[in-house]
């Protein structure tokens, strides 16, 4: 009998012999001894102190992503601004789409590299992405607080009474591009989503004062392609099915044939790597 049978069965005697009056004990030790042919003053140590059970080895997963995927994937991350992989894995697939019609994958990326890529769930995608994202700083100052003007001017409505699935009801915030420091001035952005969509429009403003932010809101108002219904600056907490802005404002069935049309021109023109790149370079003039 190999050694791990006999502590099997020293560990599976164990809790009868510590139970057992005398002349039982005696019955077990005789049967263990002779099983194992261990001395009696050595199974008396081993039935009262059996050995630990061995932890089993757990059986490592192959690798199903190699330095490609990950480079791929990071190249989708970076040009989404390094969203969450809740938040990026269900466009995988139409970023993917729109980089390989625009010719803009790496040069690693084959065929089955952009399927697996495009496949990955987003435990994996922030599992692959884990340790590069630990390399970028934590959280940004903020510099909003509440004001009276445009709520007074504006339909709002509370979390409770979004309920509209149809396009105009507008999700508002003030990005403050500030860095890591609130101190001295600095430019903002205002952004809308609106809440069927998820289409976004934005506006740079020189300060954040309510008349700048009201002139703004009623610029970006006039270049929907959809009427604005209402507004609100607080965030509903709702979540459906993900799709892109594009996506939802073809399905929302409210635009006119010829606007369709202009918005899939515009989206086939669309480059995601060169917009990134437009973006960056008026960042870098910014500062």
């Amino acid at each position: 009998m190999q050694r791990a049978s006999r502590w099997e069965l020293a560990r599976a005697l164990a809790e009868r012999y510590v139970r057992a009056d005398k002349i039982e004990c005696g019955r077990i030790l005789d049967t263990f001894c002779e099983a194992t042919g261990y001395t009696r003053k050595y199974a008396i140590g081993l039935l009262r102190h059996p050995p630990p059970e061995a932890p089993r080895r757990r059986r490592r997963r192959a690798r199903v992503y190699g330095p490609a995927e990950v480079e791929l994937l990071r190249a989708c991350w970076e040009l989404t601004d390094q969203i969450c992989g809740k938040r990026l894995a269900p466009f995988l697939p139409e970023l993917l789409e729109r980089l390989a019609a625009r010719r803009s994958l790496p040069a690693s990326a084959s065929v089955a590299v952009v399927q697996r890529v495009s496949r990955m769930s987003p435990a994996t995608v922030d599992r692959v992405l884990g340790p590069y994202r630990l390399r970028l700083p934590r959280h940004r100052p903020s510099t909003t607080a509440p004001g009276a003007l445009l709520k007074g001017q504006v339909p709002l409505r509370t979390f409770a009474d979004w309920d509209q699935t149809g396009p105009g009801f507008f999700e508002m915030d003030l990005v403050a591009h500030c860095g890591w420091s609130a101190a001295g001035e600095f430019l903002y952005t205002l952004c809308l989503v609106d809440v069927a969509t998820g289409w976004v429009v934005c506006a740079g403003l020189r300060n954040k004062r309510e008349d700048t932010v009201l002139a703004a809101l009623e610029r970006l108002r006039d270049d929907l392609p959809f009427p604005m219904l209402g507004l609100d600056s607080d965030n509903v907490r709702r979540y459906d099915r993900a799709q892109t802005p594009y996506r939802r404002v073809l399905a929302s069935n409210v635009l006119s044939t010829a606007r369709i049309d202009e918005l899939a021109a515009e989206y086939q023109a669309l480059d995601p790597v060169r917009l990134k790149r437009d973006i960056e370079a008026a960042r870098a003039t910014l500062r």
